[in-house]
């Protein structure tokens, strides 16, 4: 029986990846022999426990998902970087993670029941089966690829979902596609979470798949070897999302505001939800299957989020200036730390706007000014940015925020000014002169 490992497991996990690596040739960053033709991979059990293989050496994937700052994996110690779907960057990506001796896992985009696809129309199938087939005889061959993914959460509303039979068979047509058009390079699907029904259903009626992925955010990540033992399903596994608390959960477990509003944890407490996923639902379980994961969401998210999902998921700023969540994946992937890290937010408490924090659902009168504060904490200089913007505004309305409502600001601390009714944020942004930044957030109303 699967039990939880503390975050002593991490020096387990470490010894466990170095005696993989020992064996490999070309790590991020080294150029020098880069592989001319497709990789071998493979995913089978060895001596109890299921590993990924690429041209025979065991690959344990340290990844993030995401579609900026590539540049900036491998000297992080990353080596793997997720797409989702094809676009007319696709072949430069997957150029550019080569040069850079980075891997691909491949995301071919299949159509989501929940925006209308029907699964039983075996039209609608074929044309997807036949636009995926032409897609993978493109790609099969790259030096970059992988392994491929086979869409992301198609088990949307899963509940609701009567068709899942014929969702799930159609996933494994795909992958019996690929094996027969490309038999290097192993197929999954990246599903929310892991619920035992998923689990269960997935094994029935898509058996071709040769290993499980799960987008499982904190906490959901430690379910899911249990959900693999309670199902039956003995087989390797990536997270191939994981971060933040998902949306709309908020934090810690509480309901949202009054008026519907999510409170966003601090830059400082995601830094320490990425910590304990790392050093307990991914290190600590190699012993499980776990074959590695990828971090959610690499990028500033402000540039394809709005309102309060803005920089929910986020690992940068939009300047590129880093998160604590950053400094503790490299410590993941490396055992070491920058000798720079992020600026720390380490008291929710003591960020503050007129006396209140963000839990007590703060209300602001027309017109008035408020007093705005923080205590951040860094060894460097630190500069200060503060932002206003509407809740659920538009993609546009990103820093510098609305015009006029920031009257004071006096670097720790500001004044507000309430120039109209409405719902809004309040960011705070503490920047070193290190290319680091950690973040707060305030949800706030006025009436």
């Amino acid at each position: 029986m699967y039990k939880p490992l503390k975050a002593t497991s991490l020096l387990i996990g470490f010894l466990l990846i170095m005696a993989c690596e020992q064996e490999v040739v070309n790590k991020p960053g080294q150029v020098d022999d880069l592989q001319l033709g497709p990789a071998k991979v493979q995913v089978s059990k060895a001596s109890g426990t299921w590993k990924m293989y690429k041209d025979g050496t065991p690959f344990f994937i340290k990844g993030v998902a995401g579609g900026q700052y590539y540049d900036r994996i491998a000297e992080l110690g990353g080596n793997t970087i997720r797409t989702y779907g094809i676009n007319d960057s696709t072949m430069t990506i997957m150029d550019s993670a080569h040069e850079s001796g980075l891997s691909v896992a491949f995301g071919l985009w299949l159509q989501q029941p929940e925006y209308g696809f029907d699964y039983t129309d075996s039209v609608q199938v074929q044309e997807q089966l036949d636009i995926l087939t032409r897609q993978v005889r493109e790609y099969k061959d790259h030096p970059a690829l992988l392994f491929w993914v086979l869409g992301n959460e198609l088990d949307g509303h899963y509940d609701s979902n009567v068709n899942k039979q014929a969702m799930w068979e159609a996933v494994n047509q795909v992958s019996e596609m690929i094996h027969r058009e490309d038999p290097d390079h192993p197929t999954t699907i990246a599903i929310i979470n892991s619920s035992v029904e998923k689990l269960l259903d997935m094994q029935k009626w898509a058996p071709d798949l040769d290993f499980f992925s799960s987008n499982a955010k904190y906490p959901q990540s430690r379910l899911v070897v249990p959900h693999l033992e309670e199902a039956g399903w003995d087989i390797g596994f990536i997270l191939s999302e994981f971060g933040n608390r998902a949306l709309p959960q908020g934090f810690p477990e509480s309901p949202a505001l009054s008026w519907g509003a999510l409170v966003e944890p601090t830059s400082t407490e995601k830094a320490q939800f990425i910590d304990e996923i790392y050093s307990n639902d991914v290190l600590p379980n190699i012993a499980y299957g776990c074959m590695g994961s990828f971090a959610f969401l690499w990028g500033d998210q402000a540039s394809h989020q709005s309102g309060s999902r803005r920089n929910w998921h986020a690992f940068f700023n939009e300047e590129g200036y880093t998160y604590g969540a950053v400094d503790v994946l490299q410590y993941g992937w490396t055992g070491v730390y920058p000798n720079h890290r992020a600026p720390v937010i380490s008291d929710r408490t003591e960020f503050l706007l007129n006396g209140k924090q963000a839990f007590d659902g703060i209300t602001l009168e027309l017109n008035k000014t408020y007093q705005t504060v923080v205590n951040a904490e860094d060894t460097d200089p630190l500069t200060y940015q503060w932002v206003v913007v509407q809740e659920g505004a538009p993609q546009g309305n990103r820093p510098p925020g609305l015009a006029g409502w920031v009257v004071a600001d006096n670097g720790s601390n500001a004044e507000i000014k309430a120039i109209n009714t409405g719902q809004y944020r309040l960011y705070v942004f503490v920047k070193d002169n290190f290319g680091k930044v950690a973040n707060a957030v305030i949800p706030f109303i006025v009436e």
